[in-house]
């Protein structure tokens, strides 16, 4: 077993103590004592009931049944535990089979059962805590808990066929690459390799309170791991691992109900959510009464009043209203799912066999209607637009906008909707720059994860590129289908759409190359001659050397791949070829990096000025409509955040941009 795995030295020390159990036995003033304080012990007699450490004192044990085999520590009198600071101590309880650490505290709980309590932990007012999973049988199954690692998630396809087996430190691209790459036998036996020496690892007879964890106000908690400092509060948790620390508590509160369950660190399930069969990365959450069923949450996501089920979804979505997400394959995430969307046409009315794969940063609006099987996983950050009943389909046009049929028919289906490729490029920046600050900022708390934040990059400009291309293959129609476009999916396009479309996209392929220009020039020790001469010698003239091929498992989180070295002179050979390929498009000479930091810096103004007019178009109309707008809204060039911290980023390049220029010869 991997050395590196928190939960099996978690595990490993419990058994180890455990095993070594007290030091002593109980003397006779010290039965004496317990017994004036209302304590008692089974027909086993103390001897059998109670081993203690050797500076034990009976004095904060009062009122307690020992039944079975119990191992006790110290209480010190001015200990304190949990967050109202309640003295340590074992108080009105039925312990039978415990290990209970020093100053840790049990009070008034009807029955405690198989369970370690480490130090400074509590368990508190709780009806039953208990195993389920008891040593009873002779099959390897029956020798103890496994805390929900080994259970089976049938996601993203309900009758099966991309099942995954969980495990509590499994990473999000782990979960994708199962789940994805079903044809490749190796990786398929290496994991369930790796799941069943996980689950042989941590299997315990006890369950787990660890070290100043709170277990209160419990109906019924059995096999469970409840981790360092995390809180379990007034909820039903069965078969599940809580893994938590001092920096990253993990939270089940507010009547919530989670079963054969993981919960990795700063997870927080709230508000008599619901979490069966599920698998929450770090910094997920569930709250108001939100269910997530069979399914696979990344980090940072979360899901409150509806309902996700039989999906595996990446980093970054939003899903804060009543809709559904179901048989989703959504590995790179950063999307939202409005109100009333029915993210869930899964059954044909002869199996629910079908699924969805999403790109990233889709927005679905409300009371969207998505019909299966589709995939829009090369159409990231496509809005669906309030509404819209999409059919099955298979779109490659990233950023676009899919609505309902805007003016005449043309002919067509009515079921067919309207597609405007790169549409969130040419109308809608605000959006897209505000989820990049969003990520960045979010990013930022991840100390298990680092999340690729930024929208335009290889990957994302490898997608523009081909939909640039297709689009300017076609041409001399008013309307397009997908028997003119194939990437247009069951939508239709019109002419004026097809040129924007090839303007943003080749307009945001420059702009990233120019970008990448521009921070190579700023780093320090580089050379802006060595600059230039690199623009040319590192373009292949061809996108096919330099293009990243799309990779169904990327979700941006996995440490070693965004630390990898070799990514960045990969990136900046891309740069390089969009720079010559496409410079002359947009007006700059690709050989000059005072040409292409120029072109730059005019991109950026523009790009500034853009963001502003897209949100003023909703303060313009607000104000039209609704009495009082400004007073209650203020004014975007004032108060609007991104507006404002894309103003002084676009204030602090430009002035960077303009030092680097002074520095250079006159052309």
């Amino acid at each position: 077993m991997d050395s590196k795995s928190e939960l099996a030295r978690h595990t490993a020390r419990v058994r180890e103590l455990v095993a070594r159990g007290g030091t002593r036995k109980l003397r006779p003033e010290e039965k004496l004592a317990l017994e004036s304080q209302g304590n008692s012990c089974g027909p086993e007699g103390w001897d059998r009931c109670l081993e203690v450490q050797e500076d034990f004192s009976p004095r904060n044990v009062r009122g307690c049944v020992f039944l079975g085999r119990n191992v006790v520590g110290k209480f010190d009198e001015s200990a304190m535990v949990g967050a109202h600071a309640l003295p340590a101590g074992l108080y009105h309880s039925t312990l039978r089979d415990c290990y209970v650490a020093d100053n840790a505290r049990i009070s008034h709980c009807e029955l405690v059962q198989e369970t370690f309590v480490g130090k400074s932990a509590m368990i508190a007012h709780c009806g039953v805590v208990t195993r389920e999973r008891r040593a009873a049988a002779s099959t390897k199954e029956g020798l103890g808990s496994t805390f929900g690692n080994g259970v089976v998630l049938p996601v993203v396809i309900g009758t099966g066929g991309r099942d995954v087996a969980i495990y509590a430190e499994m990473d999000i691209e782990e979960a994708c690459a199962v789940a994805c790459k079903r044809e490749d036998a190796t990786l398929q036996t290496q994991h369930a390799q790796i799941v069943s020496q996980y689950v042989d690892a941590i299997r315990l007879a006890w369950n787990v309170v660890d070290d100043n964890a709170s277990v209160d106000s419990c109906a019924y908690i059995a096999d469970v791991f409840v981790g360092a400092f995390a809180q379990v509060s007034g909820s039903h948790v069965v078969n599940a691992t809580i893994l938590s620390s001092e920096e990253e508590p993990t939270s089940v509160r507010a009547g919530a109900d989670v079963r054969d369950s993981i919960l990795q660190w700063s997870v927080s399930v709230d508000s008599q959510s619901v979490v069966h069969k599920a698998f929450m990365c770090v910094h997920s959450h569930a709250e108001r009464h939100g269910k997530l069923l069979e399914s696979i949450l990344g980090p940072f996501s979360g899901v409150a009043e509806g309902e996700i089920s039989e999906s595996l979804v990446g980093p970054f979505v939003g899903f804060h209203h009543q809709a559904l997400l179901i048989a989703s394959y959504w590995p790179s995430g950063k999307g939202n799912v409005g109100y009333g969307a029915n993210v869930g046409s899964n059954h044909t009315g002869k199996a629910p066999d079908q699924e969805l794969w999403h790109g990233e940063g889709v927005f679905y609006g409300l009371g969207c209607c998505i019909k299966f099987p589709s995939d829009f996983s090369h159409a990231p950050y496509t809005l669906v637009a309030t509404g819209v009943t999409t059919l099955p389909q298979r779109l490659t046009m990233p950023f676009s906008l899919i609505s309902s049929p805007q003016g005449a028919g043309h002919g067509l289906s009515p079921a067919i909707n309207q597609v405007f490729p790169g549409w969130a490029l040419s109308q809608n920046m605000y959006a897209i720059m505000r989820n990049e600050f969003k990520y960045e900022d979010r990013a930022k708390r991840a100390k298990r994860v680092r999340i690729r934040y930024r929208v335009l990059r290889p990957q994302i400009i490898a997608m523009m590129r081909a939909a640039r291309d297709e689009l300017r293959a076609a041409g001399g129609k008013d309307i397009y289908t997908d028997r003119d476009i194939a990437g247009l999916g069951k939508n239709y396009m019109t002419e004026s759409a097809r040129r924007e479309a090839i303007e943003a996209y080749t307009h945001f392929m420059c702009f990233f190359a120019a970008r990448e220009v521009f921070e190579r020039a700023c780093q320090s020790g580089v050379s802006l001659d060595d600059i230039e001469a690199s623009l040319t010698q590192s373009a292949e003239g061809s996108y096919a050397e330099v293009e990243p091929t799309m990779d169904y498992v990327d979700t941006g989180t996995r440490l070693e791949a965004l630390s990898d070295p070799s990514r960045a002179q990969e990136v900046w050979k891309l740069a390089a070829t969009v720079l010559q390929l496409e410079g002359s498009d947009v007006g700059l000479d690709a050989d000059k990096i005072q040409s292409v930091l120029g072109w730059y810096r005019e991109a950026l103004c523009e790009l500034s000025e853009k963001v502003a007019t897209s949100k003023q178009k909703d303060e313009q109309r607000g104000k039209r409509i609704i009495p009082g707008y400004m007073a209650a809204h203020g004014s975007v060039d004032v108060d609007d955040k991104v507006v404002r911290r894309l103003r002084e980023m676009v204030a602090r390049d430009c002035r960077l941009i303009d030092d680097l220029v002074a520095a250079l010869p006159k052309l």
